[in-house]
C-alpha cells in the first residue's frame, strides 16, 4: 500500500515545500517511485476492474458526500487539475463519464461489484421503494450525513434509466459480472 501511496504523497510534499526537501527526501521519493516489491505478493480475491472515470468519480464522490453534509447544493471542486464549472449534487449523482463508456456512478458501483456505493446511489438518485433498502443503508446515510430528499426527485432522472454507450442499464451490467450481483438483477433496484 505505502509502495502506490507513497510517491503521492511524496510529490505533494516536495510540491508543497520545496525549499524544506532534503537530499534524503529526494533520494526516499526516487527509491519508493522506482522499486519493485521483493517478492510478489499473490492476489487474495479478484481484482477489482478499474475504469478511466474511477479517479474522479471517487473525487466526486466524496464532494458530494461533504455537499450533502454542508446542506450545500454545489461542489466544490479543490482539484488543481479540474478547472471546470462547479457542479450540482444532481448533476454528480448522474454524471456519466465520457472516457468511461458513458458509464454512470451506478454503473461504476456495478463494475466495482460495490454494492454500498450502489446503495447509496439508489437513495439519493432513484425513486425504488424505501421498503428495498436495508436497515443498514439508513444508518450509514445517517452516519454521513444525507438522506434521500423525497421531494427532491420529482421530475429528475433516475439513475436507474441511464444507460452506458453499449445501451446497457446497470443491471445488464450486473447479469454480466455476476458475483456479488446474483440475485438483484429483476428486482428493480437496478433498472426501471
Amino acid at each position: 500500500m505505502f509502495r502506490q501511496l507513497g510517491p503521492v504523497l511524496l510529490r505533494k510534499e516536495l510540491a508543497l515545500r520545496p525549499s524544506s526537501v532534503t537530499s534524503t527526501t529526494k533520494a526516499a521519493y526516487n527509491r519508493i517511485s522506482t522499486s519493485s516489491p521483493s517478492s510478489p505478493k499473490k492476489p487474495t480475491s479478484k481484482p477489482t476492474p478499474r475504469t478511466p472515470s474511477a479517479a474522479p468519480f471517487s473525487n466526486y464522490v466524496a464532494g458530494l458526500l461533504k455537499a450533502q453534509a454542508e446542506g450545500s447544493d454545489e461542489i466544490d471542486e479543490d482539484d488543481e487539475d479540474m478547472e471546470q464549472p462547479k457542479k450540482t449534487v444532481d448533476e454528480i449523482l448522474r454524471y456519466q463519464d465520457p472516457t468511461g463508456d458513458m458509464q454512470s456512478g451506478l454503473h461504476a458501483a456495478v463494475q466495482a461489484e460495490s454494492r454500498e456505493v450502489a446503495w447509496l446511489l439508489l437513495l439519493l438518485a432513484s425513486d425504488l421503494d424505501i421498503s428495498q433498502f436495508p436497515a443498514l443503508v439508513f444508518q450509514e446515510a445517517g452516519a454521513l450525513g444525507v438522506m434521500r430528499d423525497e421531494k427532491g426527485l420529482a421530475g429528475k432522472v433516475d439513475i436507474r434509466t441511464l444507460r452506458d454507450m453499449y445501451g446497457r442499464t446497470a443491471e445488464q451490467l450486473a447479469v454480466e459480472v455476476g458475483g456479488v450481483w446474483n440475485g438483484w438483477p429483476g428486482t428493480g433496484r437496478l433498472a426501471v
